[in-house]
């Protein structure tokens, strides 16, 4: 877990409120009476396994797809096609 104190952070704006992330990390901060910020961030670790490996690869190629330039969209998306049909058959396995 990594933590800073002090004017190395700016006040929370409202936007940041609720924020989307990969959760690989989580972060936290606390705003003190003073007007002093504590923030904090730490790993998240995942149960080991193979369908929740299978889901984070899914995940992780929907942001690479949303990150990519449209002319990578295609190739991107069969990835993705192909990945969502392998856990899907994971899941009807039970």
């Amino acid at each position: 877990m990594k933590c800073c104190r002090g004017d190395q952070t700016q006040a929370m704006r409202e936007e940041d409120a609720a924020r989307t992330t990969d959760a690989t990390i989580a972060e936290f901060s606390v705003q003190l009476p003073r007007g002093e910020t504590l923030y904090g961030e730490m790993a998240v670790e995942l149960p080991e396994g193979r369908k929740t490996r299978a889901l984070l690869e899914v995940a992780n190629a929907l942001i690479h797809y949303c990150k990519s330039k449209p002319t990578n969209h295609p190739a991107i998306a069969g990835q993705i096609d192909r990945k969502v049909k392998g856990l899907l058959q994971m899941l009807r396995r039970r």
